[in-house]
């Protein structure tokens, strides 16, 4: 017996692994990894399903915390240029 009719047991009937994993990873938007632990398996077998049924993989949703520098002084691209930098031939510049 394949790996993909063990999985195939574990879908509820009427439904194949196929269209079941289509609608909880790209309708209901779950991880591979949260199928596995609802099907009872590895998150490779999660993915080599899927890979073998041609269901393509989302592209990662990097998400950064919103204004990571608000309140907290400029940010990094509104920093000073060298040019606009004090020197240490300005007054009130310590020497390093």
């Amino acid at each position: 017996m394949d790996r993909t009719r063990r999985l195939q047991d574990r879908v509820p009937s009427g439904r194949t692994l196929e269209e079941w994993l289509w609608e909880l990873y790209h309708a209901r938007g779950m991880t591979q990894q949260a199928i596995a632990d609802l099907l009872g398996c590895n998150k490779s077998g999660v993915c080599r399903a899927m890979r073998r049924y041609g269901i393509p993989a989302r592209q990662p949703q990097w998400v950064l915390p919103p204004l990571a520098f608000e309140g907290r002084g400029p940010r990094p691209s509104d920093a000073a240029s060298p040019v606009d930098r004090p020197s240490a031939s300005d007054p009130g510049v310590a020497p390093r």
